[in-house]
């Protein structure tokens, strides 16, 4: 009888062990939508994705494509939308007239198709954030920024006296050098400087180094 030769077992370990399959690289999804809200056009992103560390990111962006003069609605004309986009009738809408209107006194020449609204910029940054191992994630960064204006001139009745002409609102959490790139925010210090013909005041002189050692 011949001799059976034995084969060398391939260089790594035993070759009847199983592999180790190759780990299935995670899943990444990005989405976004276009919208136009109160006459400005705006982008609403969504992405899912794993970082370096592979703690998983789901993050959500709304940011206005340009920043032009926006465009002012009227009540009227958001009626007329909806009525076109839900299939509201008449009843409905009057039933929305009346809930507005009923804050008026009897009498008064308060229009509710006259109240005119504008999107000046609204701008959100959300990025939540969970480790590999945790049971659930925390939100890591949160930046926003919204800017209404709201036209009352034709809405409220003159009082005599005094006529509120228009209102606005600002929020945001954003630094002073990104507010300015998504909204335009008056810094009332500098306005009062502007005011009364003050100067601004003089810059801080910068540290000197520490000598070395």
């Amino acid at each position: 009888m011949s001799e059976t030769q034995n084969v060398p077992a391939p260089a790594g370990g035993d070759p009847a062990a199983p592999t180790t399959p190759s780990k299935v690289a995670p899943l990444n999804l990005q989405a976004g939508i276009n919208v136009t809200l109160l006459g400005r056009n705006i982008d609403a992103l969504y992405s899912h994705n794993q970082d370096a560390q592979q703690n998983t990111h789901n993050t959500i962006l709304i940011a206005p494509t340009d920043f032009s003069e926006p465009k002012t609605i009227s009540f009227g004309e958001m009626i007329d939308q909806f009525k076109q986009s839900f299939g509201m009738g008449d009843t409905d809408v009057k039933q929305l007239e009346n809930a507005v209107n009923s804050t008026a006194k009897q009498g008064s020449a308060f229009d509710i198709n006259q109240l005119k609204i504008s999107l000046n910029s609204a701008f959100l940054y959300l990025d939540h954030v969970k480790a590999p191992n945790a049971e659930k994630g925390q939100i890591e960064k949160c930046e926003y920024a919204l800017s209404v204006f709201v036209d009352l001139s034709d809405f409220l009745p003159d009082l005599g006296f005094i006529k509120i002409n228009s209102v606005f609102f600002n929020l945001w959490n954003l630094t002073p050098e990104q507010q300015q790139k998504v909204m335009h925010v008056a810094d009332l210090e500098t306005t009062r400087r502007q005011i009364l013909g003050e100067p601004a005041p003089a810059a801080l002189p910068a540290p000197e180094p520490s000598p070395a050692s």
